[in-house]
């Protein structure tokens, strides 16, 4: 079993879903370690050559192999919860197996791919990153892992990573020119928006919906976290524990609201009102004659 955050992920679950696609072969479904949730889901996958590949076709083995991923990928996107999604789609020529056929997942494990992707990022050069002028971020193509110093002997590519570019800040500047009344609803729908883009989700997320609910992995909320940072300047540092101090998007909303308005943190003083003096009904009627009591009975029937 594979702990996302605290939510549980069934290997065997995933393995099923992915199995349905055709482009995949075999697979094996491991956890790896993740500084942010503890462990994110990898899928070592052996792909099917032959699936979708058309006569005549010129593309490279790599394009081929990148478009496969891409389907598998989308298409387990539509199958799992955001949670239980491969954060990384690893294809390889076969999957280790002892004598008896069962494959060896602490193998898998073992290679560490994470740092291997981090690594491999960090070196990636400008020549390797593709622009789409049509949309709001960058593709960026992890490159092929290899060579001596690889522990990952049969990794041929990995799975594109998608990263958004920070936007200017511009909260503050809604929250100043918004009424002091509405100003929770602007932090609120700039947090729920912000959800919305980095996670790629079709509709806003609620309120009260936590980030790990909303699918937000390790890699979203650490986009997520350099635009809070651009958003509260270079005087605020955004510690990496910002969304386990907040997890709930109207808990975060609320942040930003009292650390970029502190004002609206306090409640608005109203105006003194003096107390009217009690009157003690009883003790006047009391006081009254007969008569008295039934003068001032009639007034009041007059008076209603």
């Amino acid at each position: 079993m594979i702990a996302v955050g605290g939510l549980k992920v069934f290997p065997a679950e995933v393995e099923r879903i992915l199995l349905d696609h055709d482009a995949v072969n075999e697979v094996a479904v491991v956890g790896i370690a993740d500084a942010v949730f503890g462990e994110q889901v990898v899928a070592y996958v052996v792909l099917n050559t032959a699936a979708g590949n058309k006569p005549g076709a010129d593309n490279t083995a790599t394009d081929h192999t990148v478009a496969q991923l891409e389907s598998i990928r989308e298409f387990a996107k539509l199958k799992l919860a955001n949670y239980k999604q491969p954060r990384m789609l690893v294809p390889v020529s076969e999957l280790p197996r002892n004598p008896s056929g069962k494959v060896l997942k602490r193998e898998l494990r073992e290679r560490n791919v994470s740092q291997q992707i981090l690594t491999s990022t960090a070196a990636t050069t400008q020549d390797s990153v593709a622009t789409d002028s049509s949309a709001d971020h960058s593709v960026v193509a992890i490159p092929t892992i290899s060579g001596a110093d690889s522990t990952n002997e049969g990794v041929e590519n990995l799975v594109a990573v998608s990263s958004h570019q920070l936007q200017a800040a511009s909260l503050k500047t809604s929250l100043v020119a918004a009424h002091p009344a509405s100003r929770s609803g602007v932090a609120l729908e700039f947090v729920q928006h912000l959800v919305q883009t980095i996670g790629d989700l079709d509709a806003l997320p609620d309120a009260d919906e936590g980030f790990l609910a909303a699918g937000m992995d390790s890699l979203m909320i650490v986009e997520m976290s350099n635009q809070i940072q651009v958003e509260l300047g270079d005087d605020y540092d955004v510690p990496a524990t910002l969304i386990f101090d907040h997890p709930r998007i109207c808990d975060l909303s609320s942040f930003l609201l009292t650390s970029l308005c502190p004002e609206a943190d306090s409640e608005p003083v109203l105006p003194q009102v003096a107390e009217k003096p009690k009157v003690d009904l009883k003790h006047q009627v009391d006081q009254m004659t007969d008569d008295e009591a039934l003068i001032a009975l009639m007034k009041e029937l007059e008076d209603s």
